[in-house]
C-alpha cells in the first residue's frame, strides 16, 4: 500500500474511530485493488471510469457475494473522496459507478407461541433462570442485537426513565424503555 492508502486508513481510524474489523476489511479492499492495478498495468492517479468498470466485472468473475462487491466499491469511492481533499488534480471514478443491489431477506422472527415455549425454558426459581428470563425479555422487549446486551453495563440502566442505555453500532448511545422489567 501506497502512503496515501495508509494516511486514508489511519484518518478512518483517529477520526471516524472505525472498528478494527472495519479497518481491515478497508485494508483488504484496498490490497486487493492494488494487485488489480499492478495485474492490468494501471496507476492509481490515472484510474478512470471505464477502469472502475472493469474492476467490478473483475469482482464479479471472482465469484463474490453482491454485498462484497458493494462494499469494496464503497470502499474505492470513499478512498478516492479522502484524496479528492488532498489533491485537486484527482478525480473520483467510483463516483459514477452503480452500486450492485443488495440482496433483500426477510426478517427472522419468532412467533407468539415460540416465545411463550423459550420463555418456560426459564421458568425455575434460581438466580440463574431470573437472569436468563431478564435477558430473553430485554432481547424481546427492545428488539436490541445480543452484542448490544452483553456489553450493558450496571450505570448504563436507569430505573427513573425505565430504561437501559444501550451503544450500538459505530458508537451510538440510544436508550431503550423496558417497562415490564424495570
Amino acid at each position: 500500500m501506497n502512503h496515501i492508502q495508509e494516511a486514508f486508513l489511519n484518518t478512518l481510524k483517529v477520526e471516524r474511530n472505525f472498528s478494527e474489523h472495519t479497518l481491515k476489511s478497508y485494508q483488504d479492499d484496498l490490497i486487493q485493488f492494488n494487485q488489480f492495478l499492478e495485474q492490468e498495468h494501471l496507476q492509481l492517479n490515472t484510474f478512470e471510469y471505464r477502469d472502475a468498470r472493469n474492476y467490478l466485472s473483475y469482482l464479479y468473475s471472482n465469484h463474490l457475494k453482491r454485498t462484497s462487491v458493494s462494499r469494496k466499491i464503497s470502499t474505492l469511492r470513499t478512498f478516492y473522496e479522502y484524496w479528492m481533499t488532498l489533491d485537486e488534480n484527482i478525480i473520483n471514478p467510483f463516483v459514477q459507478l452503480v452500486h450492485p443491489k443488495k440482496e433483500k431477506y426477510l426478517p427472522q422472527f419468532f412467533y407468539e407461541e415460540e416465545m411463550e415455549a423459550l420463555f418456560k425454558t426459564v421458568e425455575e426459581d434460581t438466580s440463574k433462570s431470573l437472569r436468563d428470563r431478564v435477558i430473553l425479555e430485554l432481547l424481546y422487549a427492545t428488539g436490541i442485537r445480543v452484542s448490544e446486551l452483553v456489553n450493558i453495563k450496571k450505570q448504563d440502566i436507569d430505573f427513573y426513565a425505565n430504561g437501559v442505555t444501550v451503544l450500538g453500532k459505530g458508537e451510538q448511545r440510544a436508550l431503550c424503555t423496558v417497562w415490564c422489567l424495570l
